[in-house]
């Protein structure tokens, strides 16, 4: 289970983790030398920034559990972040917030975008050696196919900002997940339908297993999950939707499911503990 914007729900980071969250996601502005959490601009950002909100707490965790964030569990806990602001100098900033010290533990492994800045030959986001447990996501191509252009070694193209080619085997090395869009990649015929039909369960299964077979996983961003979250941690009643239906969950649950029937390795959600509780008792294995 994904924590979308986890920035935003009531308790940050605790309600994902006492829920089973085994990834979340933080979009981050670099100001003011910090990593301010907000999805825009002129928010004034609840939190401090990703280090104080994310890191820290994770390395507490970790030291308590024996280096790891759910004992046992044999993966490692996932921070999607998404830099909205501050180009290569906030990756720059991620890798070196990673390093510490103290160190993120080797128990969490942070996924962003290739950095405009990433040095493939020398390993490097600006001047700062990527650690270890940074790794890279990437989109699909065009109309949601396999392989986009950073995975693809026929792929010529060069990049005008880097001067370097868009694909480059050791960037691909570090690429572990390919995001898509429900729109482009799920619901092909753009009837944003409850029930998506057999040629697109069909053609969207066949597209994760070309990923999965590449080593690599799926996660999926913009499915009907429900965007009635009027702020951090609260949600519209359902007297004021107009399909109650959808307030209920029908549209939300039917997109899990076909997720789960496709193979996506990601429930993506803004709604943690609905989402838990449909993945131990409610989905179809």
């Amino acid at each position: 289970m994904h924590a979308h914007n986890d920035y935003q729900n009531g308790d940050p980071l605790d309600d994902a983790l006492e829920n089973g969250a085994t990834s979340v996601e933080a979009d981050v502005w670099l100001e003011d030398g910090r990593l301010r959490l907000k999805h825009d601009k002129d928010e004034p950002g609840r939190y401090n920034d990703l280090r104080e909100e994310y890191f820290e707490p994770l390395i507490e965790r970790a030291a308590r559990n024996g280096g790891q964030i759910y004992p046992g569990r044999g993966q490692k806990f996932e921070i999607f972040i998404e830099v909205k602001g501050g180009g290569g100098a906030a990756y720059e900033k991620i890798a070196q917030d990673i390093a510490g010290p103290p160190p993120l533990p080797a128990d969490v492994q942070v996924v962003i975008p290739v950095p405009p800045n990433f040095n493939p030959d020398m390993n490097t986001i600006g001047n700062t050696p990527t650690p270890p447990n940074i790794t890279f996501s990437t989109g699909f191509g065009p109309d949601c196919t396999f392989p986009p252009p950073r995975l693809d070694p026929q792929n010529q193209d060069v990049d005008p900002e880097t001067g370097q080619r868009v694909y480059h085997p050791k960037t691909a090395e570090r690429i572990t997940v390919l995001n898509g869009e429900f729109d482009k990649c799920m619901d092909t015929d753009k009837g944003r339908k409850l029930y998506l039909s057999q040629g697109e369960h069909e053609r969207f299964r066949a597209l994760v297993q070309q990923v999965h077979n590449s080593n690599r996983k799926v996660r999926i961003w913009g499915g009907p999950d429900g965007d009635w979250r009027t702020g951090y941690g609260k949600f519209i009643d359902c007297p004021k939707l107009p399909t109650r239906d959808q307030c209920e969950g029908g549209i939300r649950k039917n997109w899990w499911q076909a997720a789960r029937d496709a193979g996506v390795d990601y429930l993506v959600t803004n709604h943690l503990a609905q989402g838990a509780e449909w993945l131990r008792s409610c989905s179809k294995k």
